[in-house]
């Protein structure tokens, strides 16, 4: 344990060098002013990034940042408008690994694929049998359905004082990378596992356990619990799906229950179990999410029970990061385009950092997950 918080810590620490970038981006308008206000600050790394960025090669090391000029309003290279807008590419960047141990997909060992790719998706299984010398094979059919993942955008914003931006360093970047990385996390988690959340045509794909198999929770005491998991360990070994290559996936109400959880003899009764998902639950590798809700209720637990082979999914290994101080932004939760409501960012003294992934799923297998839904502990 000892071992994996420094690992932990120290890719915290390589994502300061992420909110260093924003800073140096809100704050400098020139490729040149940039590099030499990190020199001047003494961040190393960024000021390598940047004069590569400057002098048109590759990061080297970093290989984390790669911006481009200033977009405008009417064309992707106009630098006349809203001045300090700047768009940077992380390449396999601190961001993306500070991120990753946030989210369930980041954890849980998903069937990898390639964004507007073909793939197979298993609907029947082949067999085996034993065959007798000279006799002949009994041929079996796997049967498959060709799927593919489209892009699928997520963007998360926070917004900053200038003040903050400016002078607020280190506390400045450590607070960027953990809000966006934490907004990030929380909505793909959200997106990826709540059973309520359907598709929207060329928006978001519904989530993997949106139509599938649901086990209503039939209490929370320890018994009920175990015969609640049960059922869906007995739904998937139905489908004749490894059950030890399962992975359980907990919303944090149920985490906790579980965890303190004592028996009739005052002990633990999920004794191998543990909140930072190094423990294992029924023997399975487990994971616990705090985005894992129904109903926008803290309250409604859900436990999940997935092969992740039986998943599809598809991300980048970048982030797009747009920084800006003049720009005029829709102040409302669900924004319509429009321009009601506009708040500016340069008459308030603040400064917008948005970061943008691509992120689609799909299941391959359909028996692969079952969710029990309505644990309210």
């Amino acid at each position: 344990m000892e071992a994996t918080s420094e690992f932990g810590l120290a890719k915290a620490k390589r994502a300061l060098d992420f909110g260093r970038m924003c800073q140096i981006m809100a704050i400098a308008r020139d490729p040149v002013s940039q590099v030499s206000l990190a020199r001047k600050r003494s961040w190393g790394r960024v000021a390598e990034a940047l004069e590569s960025i400057a002098d048109g090669r590759q990061p080297g090391e970093l290989d984390a940042f790669r911006a481009r000029a200033a977009v405008g309003a009417g064309t992707s290279y106009d630098a006349s408008w809203a001045g300090p807008l700047t768009a940077a590419r992380i390449l396999a960047s601190e961001f993306v690994d500070f991120l990753r141990p946030l989210h369930v997909a980041g954890r849980v060992p998903f069937r990898q694929v390639d964004f507007n790719v073909k793939f197979a998706g298993a609907t029947s299984g082949t067999s085996a049998a034993f065959v007798g010398e000279g006799m002949p094979l009994a041929l079996t059919r796997q049967d498959f359905a060709s799927l593919t993942l489209g892009y699928a955008k997520l963007q998360a914003m926070t917004l900053q004082t200038d003040e903050l931006i400016r002078f607020g360093s280190p506390n400045a970047a450590a607070t960027i990378s953990a809000d966006l990385a934490n907004a990030c996390a929380y909505a793909l988690d959200y997106a990826l596992l709540n059973p309520d959340k359907s598709a929207v045509a060329d928006v978001s794909p519904a989530s993997l356990t949106n139509g599938g198999q649901q086990i209503a929770s039939s209490g929370t005491t320890i018994a009920n619990l175990v015969a609640d998991m049960k059922s869906a360990l007995r739904y998937i070994d139905s489908a004749g799906i490894p059950v030890s290559q399962c992975w359980w996936i907990l919303s944090q109400s149920v985490a906790i229950h579980l965890a303190t959880a004592l028996g009739s003899t005052s002990v633990p009764a999920f004794a191998d179990f543990a909140l930072d998902g190094s423990g294992r639950l029924f023997g399975l590798p487990a994971v616990v999410s705090g985005a894992l809700i129904t109903g926008n209720s803290p309250t409604e637990g859900l436990i999940v029970l997935v092969h992740p082979d039986s998943v599809a999914y598809a991300s980048d290994q970048t982030a797009d990061i747009e920084v800006s101080s003049e720009a005029a932004l829709e102040a409302s939760d669900v924004p319509s385009g429009g321009a009601q409501s506009l708040r500016s960012l340069w008459q308030q003294n603040e400064t917008a950092i948005k970061v943008t992934r691509y992120a689609n799923w799909i299941m391959r297998r359909s028996h692969g997950i079952v969710c029990i839904r309505g644990v309210n502990v």
